[in-house]
């Protein structure tokens, strides 16, 4: 019997944000008041292994096996009108974590309308606007003493501290006194 409906089932009752699911721990749905376990013992990997065969597509499997992590929308379903999932996995240092991640569409009265798409601007009237541009005014203050830049510390970038005549490189006695214990 498969455990995908009874876990989705406990997703949406328990109204939870995601089902976290890793082997060697308790599966546990994540919801806005905690934790909640869902078994009182460790999910074994094979038990992950079967969700994973039923849960998700062949491309996706493939995908997870060649590039370590996936992602994958699961299409609408009737059992749960509204809801939409989303299965997320990865393996984290040679372990594998999957998430079932829940998210609430809105009724059709709740339905926000989308916004009307913005007009394209022609590249021209973008160049011309680019290049029209005029650069702010400077203030005419002076700028205070936490906005003034270090003078200092710039020119003593700018200047070079010795010239190459002054390098000198030490010998290899001057560098290790013959101790052969640091």
């Amino acid at each position: 019997m498969s455990a995908t409906p009874r876990l989705l089932s406990a997703l949406v009752a328990l109204d939870g944000e995601a089902l976290v699911l890793h082997p060697g721990d308790l599966p546990y749905i994540a919801s806005p008041r905690g934790p909640v376990d869902l078994a009182s013992r460790p999910l074994t990997a094979a038990a992950l292994d079967a969700l994973i065969q039923e849960l998700l597509p062949e491309a996706s499997r493939l995908e997870l096996m060649l590039q370590g992590s996936m992602q994958w929308q699961a299409p609408p379903t009737p059992r749960f009108p509204g809801e939409r999932f989303t299965i997320v996995a990865a393996f984290v240092h040679e372990e594998l974590w999957m998430e079932v991640r829940r998210q609430r569409t809105p009724a059709d009265s709740e339905a926000v309308p989308e916004p009307p798409p913005a007009e394209p601007v022609p590249s021209a009237q973008r160049r011309t606007a680019l290049s029209s541009a005029q650069p702010r005014p400077m203030s005419a203050e002076p700028p205070t003493e936490g906005e003034r830049p270090d003078r200092r510390k710039r020119e003593r970038r700018m200047k070079p501290q010795s010239g190459p005549d002054d390098l000198h490189v030490p010998s290899a006695d001057e560098l290790w006194s013959g101790d052969d214990n640091f």
